[in-house]
Order: C-alpha cells, then structure tokens, then sequence
C-alpha cells in the first residue's frame, strides 16, 4: 500500500515538473516518508519511473481488457477506451515528454507497450469488420500506423499549441474513427455522441 502510494505521489510530482526538476528527497517529504523508506523500495528515481510506467500500462491494459470481454462492438470499447483514458485526472506536462528522453530503459517500456496496444487495437479493428462498423477495404496496417502517431498526441506539437490538449486529441480521435465506420458504425457513433452530450 505504501509503494503504490509512493508511486501515486511520484506521478502527480513528474505530471506537474517533468523527471528533472523533481529529486527523490521531494518524493519522499510530499509522500510523508523517510529516504530510507524511499530507498528501501526503489534504487533511484529511474527505477522509480519504470515502476510508474508499468503501473499506468497495467492499468490500461486491464481497462481494455474488461472492455472487450463486454457485450459491446469492437467501436464502442474503442470510444468507451479513449472516454477513460482522457478522463484521467493526471495531464503531463511538456517537460515530462522531454525529460522521458533522457531515459533509455523508459522510452523502451513504451514503446514496447505501444506494439502490445496496437496488436489489440488490429484484433478489435478486424472485430469491427465482421461486425459490420468498420469498412473492410482499409488497410488496417496503415490504419495501425497512423493510430501509433495519433498516441504521440497526448502530447501535441508546438503548432497545437493554443488548443487544449484534450480537445486535440479528442478532435483528431473522432475524425480517425469516422473515417474507418460504415453507415452502420457512424449511427453507431452519432448515439455514442448524442448520450454522451446528455449525460448526467
């Protein structure tokens, strides 16, 4: 309870001041324990990193996970997928992506979960074909690459830099999905949209 405590503390610490700027002696006062303790649990802030990425990955993975063992189309666990992850209180910072950089073992941890992310997403893109959402003249390995780039804008560019980084995401996520639905995936959609903006 304690290590995922610490590892809570650490990611509201690295989402608001990115890796750098953020020392084990601050995790250890915000998270009320002694260095020791910290110490005890993680050799250093890397591992400390690792930790929280796999922790993040885990999570989403058993999110999508519940989805698809659910009643629902191959489109809606992709909307109802996208609708947790952005609801997600924690927004990064810039300098956390820039930070990540510096760490070789990290930017491995996600890229490695991004393939086991996309590998799902292709078995879901092909479930939505049968299901008859999703048009089945795409290329879904050109669908996979483009949704491996859409992932890079939970941290837009510079040129997105006067509109709010959900509302980019969202933006692009929807137009994405659009594109790939039949007639019935966009009924489909237009229902997802309509309970939505009238949701409690």
């Amino acid at each position: 309870m304690l290590k995922e405590h610490i590892i809570a503390i650490t990611i509201e610490l690295f989402a608001r001041s990115g890796i750098r700027k953020v020392s084990m002696d601050d995790i250890a006062r915000k998270a009320g324990v002694s260095k020791r303790t910290l110490y005890g649990f993680f050799d250093d802030k890397e591992m400390l990193l690792m930790q929280m990425l796999d922790t993040f990955f885990i999570r989403a993975g058993e999110c999508l996970s519940r989805l698809t063992k659910e009643t629902y189309t191959a489109l809606e666990i992709f909307l109802l997928f996208n609708e947790k992850l952005m609801s997600q209180p924690v927004r990064f910072c810039e300098e956390f992506y820039q930070d990540i950089r510096r760490y070789p073992e990290a930017c491995e941890c996600i890229m490695r979960n991004r393939q086991h992310f996309l590998d799902m997403s292709m078995r879901l893109l092909k479930k939505g074909v049968g299901e008859g959402v999703f048009c089945p003249d795409i290329n879904f390995d050109i669908i996979a690459l483009l949704a491996h780039e859409q992932m890079d804008m939970l941290q837009p560019s510079g040129m997105f830099c006067k509109y709010n980084r959900t509302d980019v995401h969202n933006t692009l996520f929807l137009v994405f999905i659009r594109g790939i639905c039949t007639d019935a995936g966009r009924k489909l959609l237009e229902r997802y949209s309509v309970k939505k903006q009238f949701r409690p």
